[in-house]
């Protein structure tokens, strides 16, 4: 009861950091992570404009995705395929009524001048300058126009909509292939995070347990004294059981929305408490 008392005792005296607010998110339910390459996204099946989209992003700690490499384009690709979209709820009347997500590319600050500008801040790498008969910028890396794009149809397509089908009207297009679109469409959306810093402080360490992160800070690591069995918990900053395992190693907490948490590691009586902050 003592140590049970402790550990409450030390939630209670956490910094006043708040975790990452989710009110840009209708339903938890909407948002399928995944990672590829080593870089953590996040799909929301709900309806937002660019700019929606793109503040919700930054809400959540990240940026709309920027997909600057062949590599990336074709990892996002291969997850989103298998993301189950249904494109009937993500389509854009003036991309030829196919279905998109919205990805981070925009000219709306200088009209053909395509940035990677995901945070909307209107800075970013330039990576295409020009209509559908422009040209790669030198080192902008990476362009997966479909044919006759970008053509800003009507002078109002401004922001970067990714195919997640094929089409066949207009001048058709496959899954993968980018398409200028008016910014004010209510499509799903691709939010991209940077390898998080995660700073950890231990209040205790009774029984010498090590707490350490891995693999790109995404998985958490707790090395309990040879031969000891163990039991994890960790907590957020208003006390909701985020993790429970026994006898593991390592866990995932990509998943983990910026913030503060609390975890502890019970072994064999011996109880080590500690604080991780992702930034």
């Amino acid at each position: 009861m003592k140590k049970l008392i402790k550990v409450i005792s030390i939630f209670l005296v956490f910094d006043n950091a708040i975790t990452a607010q989710t009110s840009c998110i209708g339903d938890i339910n909407n948002i399928y992570s995944f990672s590829a390459g080593g870089v953590k996204y996040e799909l929301i099946k709900e309806n937002k404009t660019w700019k929606g989209a793109s503040q919700c992003a930054l809400e959540r700690g990240g940026k709309l995705a920027e997909l600057d490499t062949e590599q990336k384009q074709k990892d996002v690709l291969s997850k989103l395929s298998a993301a189950g979209i249904k494109p009937d709820l993500t389509r854009a009347k003036d991309g030829d009524n196919a279905a998109y997500v919205w990805v981070g590319g925009s000219d709306a600050n200088t009209e053909g001048k395509w940035l990677w500008d995901g945070d909307y801040n209107n800075v970013g790498l330039n990576f295409w300058n020009g209509d559908a008969s422009g040209s790669l910028v030198s080192g902008g890396g990476y362009v997966h126009w479909a044919k006759s794009q970008p053509n800003d149809f009507q002078q109002q397509q401004d922001c970067l909509g990714f195919a997640i089908e094929s089409w066949t009207a207009g001048s058709g297009g496959n899954a993968g292939e980018w398409n200028d679109l008016n910014g004010g469409d209510q499509l799903y959306y691709l939010i991209e995070y940077s390898k998080p810093s995660v700073t950890i402080k231990n209040y205790n360490l009774e029984d010498m347990t090590k707490i350490s992160m891995v693999e790109n800070n995404s998985i958490l690591q707790v090395i309990a004294p040879e031969g000891k069995s163990f039991e994890c918990c960790v907590y957020d900053i208003l006390g909701n059981l985020m993790i429970n395992y026994k006898n593991e190693a390592q866990v995932s907490i990509e998943h983990f929305a910026k913030g503060v948490y609390m975890g502890t590691v019970n072994s064999e009586g011996k109880l080590t408490v500690y604080k991780f902050i992702i930034e």
